[in-house]
């Protein structure tokens, strides 16, 4: 079945703070060109923000798209969704989809809000059941504080935390936190993803941030603990079985998150992960959830991994592990995906042709048709003099030497 693909970030990100949604808009505009290699052809993507012309018709063009993939739609302040709900020409759109082509309907997250367009447009959703969407089990599963609960219930270690739902419980958690960790310490919102939640430093300085940056509701204090590394691992949970997709070892500069490498270079610890995820995913497809589940690890000395957080939704790690499969065959390749690739002051099309005048072992970098060995693709075209790239080869050896190989001949 076809799929409508609804690219509603903005829901898994900031959950209640509609005064963050307004500053972190911007971001998430950006990341829509990311969401082009969702779809597979005969699949439509909305699309709530102007597209480069170039950079789509690479997508479409590796992808195989025909015309009238990207269905646009207009701008929104706040929530895409509530925008859809509002716009009786799009909804009659999506209606028409539902009858003529018997499509699904697939957001990025599901919330009770993307239940009211599924009834509003006749668009049946494939995962997780409405029923039990609108009880909240999806925000209960996204929640950090519930993570904290069902990891103690399956016996896997997380990091320690403290719960508060008001200032004064918020300044004691803190204030015990820097006493039992070098006054390193962590504070989370418990429905917020991206690290757009957090608020690091010692007890000084998170004491002082907290009245702006507090505004009620419930968060989790942890110490701000010195990982040697931080894993991924991914977990699609159907209704008949749970796959592990795989274990990445993610990408950070200056505590912010700029992809992954993939497979994890440790075999032991991969298959140690692969292990603990399995009892995240078969505990949630026990309650219903149906999906993909998403695991941050913590890796301290010694390969001794702690469990940060979990997110049940789409994902960047899935979506790339799909293209890349699709283009290069199912043999398990090595991948760097790196976000905030310096590109100078090249453009998208000057980034191509760099990129296609760039030779590595015999073969153009560009990646620009499926059955390649190796190769280049890009995820998100130049701004401000950065890119999204993923090194695709044979070991992730051979993706470093693909990108000093780029760097080289960057201008």
């Amino acid at each position: 079945m076809p799929r409508i693909w609804l690219p509603n970030l903005e829901d898994a990100f900031l959950v209640d703070d509609y005064r963050g949604r307004a500053g972190f808009l911007p971001k998430v505009k950006t990341a829509y060109s990311r969401c082009l290699f969702w779809l597979r052809p005969g699949d439509v993507l909305i699309l709530p923000a102007e597209i480069e012309q170039g950079f789509a018709d690479y997508v479409a063009t590796l992808s195989a798209l025909p015309a009238g993939s990207f269905l646009p739609h207009v701008s929104f302040s706040h929530s895409l969704v509530d925008s859809i709900l509002m716009d009786e020409q799009m909804l009659q759109r999506l209606r028409e989809f539902a009858k003529k082509k018997k499509f699904s309907l697939e957001p990025y997250i599901e919330t009770s809000q993307v239940v009211l367009l599924s009834q509003a447009t006749g668009l049946p959703l494939r995962r997780t059941s409405a029923a039990l969407i609108c009880q909240g089990l999806i925000d209960r599963l996204n929640d950090k504080s519930f993570f904290k609960l069902l990891s103690r219930e399956l016996g896997v270690e997380a990091v320690p935390s403290y719960f508060a739902d008001n200032m004064s419980a918020l300044e004691q958690s803190i204030e015990r936190t820097s006493r039992e960790n070098q006054d390193q310490v962590m504070v989370k919102k418990v429905q917020a993803s991206g690290g757009l939640g957090n608020l690091a430093g010692n007890k000084e300085q998170l004491l002082k941030a907290l009245p702006e940056w507090y505004q009620g509701g419930s968060a989790i204090v942890e110490p701000l603990l010195d990982f040697v590394e931080t894993a991924g691992s991914l977990v699609l949970i159907e209704e008949n079985e749970c796959r592990l997709m795989g274990i990445d070892r993610q990408r950070f500069e200056k505590g912010k998150w700029t992809g992954f490498d993939y497979p994890h270079p440790s075999q032991e610890l991969s298959e140690r992960l692969g292990f603990l995820s399995m009892r995240y995913a078969r505990a949630i497809q026990k309650i219903g959830g149906r999906g993909f589940l998403n695991l941050d690890w913590g890796i301290l000395p010694g390969e001794k991994p702690l469990a940060i957080e979990l997110n049940f939704r789409h994902n960047g790690f899935g979506h790339i592990l799909h293209f890349i499969e699709k283009h290069f065959g199912p043999r398990m390749r090595a991948i760097s995906y790196i976000e905030g690739f310096e590109t100078g002051n090249l453009d998208f099309q000057g980034l191509l042709a760099l990129l296609d005048g760039t030779e590595f072992r015999g073969r153009s970098l560009l990646v620009e048709e499926e059955g390649r060995e190796r190769g280049v693709i890009v995820f998100m075209p130049p701004r401000q003099g950065k890119a999204a790239l993923a090194f695709v080869g044979d070991s992730l050896e051979e993706c470093r030497e693909m990108k000093e190989k780029l760097e080289k001949v960057l201008p």
